[in-house]
């Protein structure tokens, strides 16, 4: 599944791969194509959009960000060798006209990339898989302009340990990679070189998620480290001086593999988790409760899972928004409007 997103004509957007279901996936035979649903939170209607025809290719693991025009730029996904075999093809989607149109080629083929949106609308792709090993190291950049992708520096290659890097765009411009391993990175893409953050106090944080509150603030979820999931939580905020992770409220049970989503009032709704290692037969747990403590140095508000009701909306830098900012709890005085921002980046995945 895609992210959900905000184009032009609908309100959300849901990518499904429609080639397969459960753990064993059938080759890509390259004509059954990828479903696209529109969802709209006031009507609560799912549209089924126009499949994609036979001359798109398999978008299984791919990456996904939101073009300025509204469309949907997807990176990479699977070829017909099957799991940890990527794609160099790309694809667009557009959610006005419901249409699909092949993208140009990458330079490096990739399985589970992640795309994060800069400030001048182009659009960093980082990791994923050639084929089971190793993980790809050069980072692309697309050009929306010339429609085209080009590969940064030396400098700004890495080696990844994990698929489907959590990256977030900060004020500054700097892209922040955070888990699921557990050293922080930063990535300049102006001298296209990386530094290092400092690290989560858990240790890394596989098939953890990872998601942004207000200002410059992450809070990475649950996850795992030494094959068991963990409940707790960490908060970080990247406009202190000194950023340093700290430990944030407990969720009721350990989770991985999990979603989270920022809503529009502030709240975070957690979904969709296995409390053990490697099991599909564990069923969904329900949200559970927790308050973060502050991040240190900053007057960050208390929030808690279920979710994470915070007083200040979420503040992503990437694009507006048209509704106003609604406080979780009554004030004195009347909250700023303060437009919400709808991000590129898929924060919960």
């Amino acid at each position: 599944m895609g992210p959900v997103v905000r184009p032009r004509r609908r309100l959300g957007a849901r990518f499904d791969a429609a080639y397969g279901q459960g753990a064993a996936l059938p080759p890509y035979d390259g004509t059954i194509g990828v479903l696209a649903r529109l969802w709209n939170p006031v009507t609560g209607e799912i549209e089924v959009a126009n499949a994609s025809d036979g001359d798109t290719y398999n978008y299984f693991c791919s990456g996904h960000s939101i073009l300025p025009d509204g469309r949907v730029l997807i990176t990479g996904g699977q070829t017909e060798q099957g799991i940890l075999y990527g794609e160099q093809r790309t694809a667009f989607f557009d959610p006005a006209t419901e249409t699909w149109e092949q993208g140009p080629m990458m330079a490096r083929p990739r399985w589970y990339p992640s795309n994060v949106t800069l400030p001048d609308s182009h659009v960093l792709v980082l990791s994923g898989s050639e084929n089971p090993t190793p993980f790809v190291e050069e980072v692309e950049r697309y050009d929306v302009a010339s429609n085209r992708f080009s590969t940064l520096g030396p400098t700004a290659s890495w080696t990844a340990r994990f698929l489907y890097p959590r990256l977030f765009l900060l004020a500054d411009g700097t892209v922040a990679r955070v888990g699921m391993e557990r050293q922080t990175r930063y990535l300049d893409p102006v001298t296209e070189t990386w530094s290092n953050g400092p690290s989560l106090n858990y240790g890394d944080r596989e098939n953890g998620t990872m998601i942004r509150l207000a200002g410059n603030r992450v809070l990475p979820i649950g996850g795992s480290h030494g094959g068991l999931p963990t409940s707790s939580t960490e908060i970080i905020d990247f406009d202190d001086p000194t950023p340093a992770w700290t430990y944030s409220g407990e969720m009721a049970e350990p989770r991985q593999h999990l979603n989270a989503v920022l809503l529009p009032d502030g709240t975070v709704l957690a979904v969709g988790e296995l409390d053990r290692p490697t099991s599909t037969t564990t069923p969904s747990m329900p949200p559970s409760s927790t308050t973060p403590t502050r991040a240190r140095g900053r007057r960050s508000t208390p929030c808690s899972l279920r979710g994470l009701t915070t007083r200040r909306p979420c503040c992503c830098p990437t694009a507006a928004c048209s509704r106003r900012a609604r406080p979780a709890a009554p004030r004195r005085r009347r909250p700023r409007s303060i437009p919400r921002r709808i991000c590129s980046q898929d924060h919960g995945r």
